[in-house]
């Protein structure tokens, strides 16, 4: 292959990868109602693990914890990647009260893909399936992916979705601000 066509593969692999996130034509707000900012919405899910044994888990199990709910694909490389971060704060903060929680969007013959890079990643907190997500306000006007919800001790979503991948930064000043 030549010096070329490698430089090509090269900057087009990089204009994809700056991209940042992935758009979700499909959850996009309808024109007639526009995009708010979170007001104060108590949040409980029943997400099936991914995992062999597919328990599940109740938002409400995670007891006076502030909670991280990232809402993500295994198929979108910027969600890959930012799988690294949030490993990293959940060891840093999950002794002083904070939960992450991943909500994946994989759906039918791409579940046991998104299964196996959960696994092979090994990542430390929990992710699984939430069925009709798009139904449950604020889910219904997510953008893009990933994105991330902050909810308080009470579950209750603040301030406004984090949409794309956030600096590691910004991801510890929102958690500092709701320890």
């Amino acid at each position: 292959m030549s010096k070329r066509w490698m430089r090509i593969g090269f900057v087009t692999g990089m204009v994809v990868w700056l991209a940042g996130c992935d758009r979700l034509p499909s959850l996009k707000p309808s024109p007639e109602r526009p995009r708010k900012t979170a007001a104060v919405t108590r949040i409980n899910l029943t997400i099936r693990e991914a995992r062999p044994e597919a328990s599940l888990i109740e938002l409400d199990q995670y007891v006076n914890q502030v909670v991280l709910l990232n809402v993500w694909a295994a198929w979108s490389l910027p969600c890959r990647e930012e799988c690294a971060v949030l490993n990293r704060l959940h060891e840093k903060y999950r002794d002083r009260g904070l939960s992450i929680v991943g909500v994946l969007l994989d759906r039918g013959e791409k579940e046991s893909a998104a299964l196996d890079f959960v696994q092979a990643q090994q990542l430390l907190y929990p992710n699984g399936w939430v069925d009709n997500l798009n139904v449950i306000k604020p889910f219904d006007t997510m953008r893009v992916i990933p994105t991330k919800y902050m909810l308080n001790r009470r579950h209750e979503l603040v301030g406004t979705p984090i949409e794309g991948i956030a600096s590691e930064a910004e991801l510890q000043r929102r958690i500092e601000e709701l320890l």
